[in-house]
């Protein structure tokens, strides 16, 4: 049938994608299953021979990750709706799958009846997170805002001097790298923690690295 919403399902564990693909047959007159892949890679090779409207994909798997697939997608099957199913939702990963573009997002454990809402709404142009997902993506946000407002607080020599410390490198490497002081750059970490609200270096790398503001 024309109107039949076409699938690609990608999971590498064959009996989730039994599992689902069986669960999906139930609505045979709206949905189809049209291909399977158990990676990115192999996604990617069987994609072109297939009209597909919506692929439902794991978020992760072996070789490419997950960001990197959707990257690929959206450029050359822009039209193609991604729905990530994941029995994970960490917050820095999945705001860059929404900045990338995905088209909705189901936790493994929901119901077959929340993925095929979420394949009809995608193929539809609404997208779909659910209540769960959108509170997430709404602290990211939130803290990834307050750490940009916090980072204008420093000084450009704070910034260097916080990337060094995310480096591993010690005071006193620092002091010689940036021709300072020790105590300098030990008066440079005080004011550092004292605006960040913070007491170490341990908490200066986590506060850093789930905000994303370092490069590492």
């Amino acid at each position: 049938m024309d109107n039949l919403i076409k699938i690609i399902l990608v999971d590498d564990h064959p009996l989730m994608r039994l599992g689902v693909k069986s669960s999906l047959s139930a609505y045979k007159d709206e949905l189809e299953v049209v291909a399977e892949a158990s990676t990115a890679d192999e996604l990617l090779e069987i994609i072109p021979k297939y009209k597909v409207d919506v692929i439902l994909l794991d978020i992760q798997m072996p070789g490419m990750s997950c960001e990197e697939v959707v990257g690929i997608l959206k450029t050359n099957y822009s039209d193609v709706k991604i729905i990530i199913l994941s029995s994970s939702t960490d917050k820095e990963v999945l705001y860059k799958l929404v900045e990338l573009g995905i088209d909705g997002f189901v936790p493994k454990t929901s119901n077959i009846e929340i993925i095929k809402s979420a394949i009809k709404e995608v193929n539809s142009g609404t997208r779909y997170y659910g209540a769960d997902i959108l509170k997430i993506i709404k602290e990211f946000e939130q803290s990834v805002t307050s750490a940009t407002s916090i980072m204008s607080a420093l000084t450009e020599r704070e910034k260097e001097v916080m990337q060094m410390c995310c480096e591993g490198l010690c005071s006193k490497e620092i002091a010689s790298k940036l021709n300072i002081s020790h105590r300098t750059v030990e008066m440079h970490k005080a004011n550092i923690f004292k605006k960040l609200d913070i007491n170490s270096t341990v908490e200066l790398l986590k506060w850093a690295i789930e905000r994303g503001v370092v490069a590492l």
